[in-house]
């Protein structure tokens, strides 16, 4: 059963935080650290990963991604996707998030949809989202992958209002595979796939797997965790760290920088999230 192939390693009360939201203009720095192989020449780089800004309701939130971006200095920039609940602000919301990160030139930026940016697809096609992307400099992967300064990357569609269709035959040996994922129960069902094409546990490829969707709950209760997830696992992948124990595919999950549905959270606070390689 699936509950019982997932370890969580890291929760939402033993998470480990690299910065403030007073020293970073509103947002919480969570900090993974992962060790890689030294073959993959990974070690003292960071990632930025950051996921639902739902803009609309936290416009302010974007300017913490610049100082986090500023002050830690990453070599890749990540978004796990739900730009934008409203179709009247999908302009304004590129234009927020463009002008959030200009400055920020030394950074490979990498982005993947959330089911809210596939709602409305027929208004806004794939190549419509690929465009505006590129125009803010951002590679858009929909069940693509590409090779990005020294990482394999593979953005999976969502669930939801798309079709997930993951490539594990385009995963690389010799280097790091960091997997977008936006719904967890995706990246969960991604390493399903892996088990059964690398039955051979000394031949699978070192995967990481990045996904927001959940909000840490939005809502926590004290001693329970998150209410809703909006996830067909519940619970199982609500926040934090979790190890296949399988194949040893990572995953994390974050709890976002907006929020959706209600403008409100509650001992759930937004954040970004740092994965430091060693």
């Amino acid at each position: 059963m699936i509950f019982t192939e997932w370890k969580r390693v890291k929760a939402y009360g033993n998470r480990k935080l690299a910065a403030s939201p007073a020293s970073t203009g509103g947002l919480k720095v969570v900090e993974y650290e992962l060790k890689t192989p030294s073959e993959f020449h990974l070690a003292g780089k960071r990632l930025l990963f950051f996921s639902d800004i739902h803009w609309g309701n936290s416009e302010s939130k974007l300017a913490s991604i610049t100082e986090i971006a500023q002050k830690f200095n990453p070599e890749w920039i990540v978004f796990g996707g739900d730009l934008t609940n409203y179709a009247c602000f999908f302009d304004k919301a590129f234009d927020a998030l463009g002008n959030a990160l200009s400055g920020i030139t030394g950074s490979a930026k990498i982005a993947a949809p959330g089911n809210w940016d596939r709602r409305r697809k027929c208004w806004f096609p794939n190549s419509l989202w690929t465009a505006k992307f590129a125009e803010i400099g951002f590679h858009y992967l929909i069940n693509e992958s590409s090779f990005i300064n020294g990482i394999l990357f593979q953005g999976l569609d969502d669930p939801r209002n798309g079709h997930p269709a993951p490539s594990p035959n385009e995963l690389s040996h010799d280097h790091l595979n960091c997997v977008i994922s936006h719904n967890p129960a995706t990246a969960a069902d991604f390493a399903k796939t892996l088990e059964r094409i690398f039955p051979n546990e000394n031949e699978r490829p070192r995967c990481l797997c990045l996904s927001g969707h959940t909000h840490g709950g939005q809502i926590r209760i004290p001693g329970f965790g998150a209410l809703l997830t909006s996830t067909k696992y519940w619970k199982l992948f609500e926040y934090g760290r979790y190890l296949h124990k399988s194949t040893g595919l990572e995953m994390i999950v974050t709890s976002g920088v907006g929020t959706t549905r209600v403008p409100l959270r509650l001992f759930c606070e937004p954040e970004a999230v740092f994965v430091s390689f060693q």
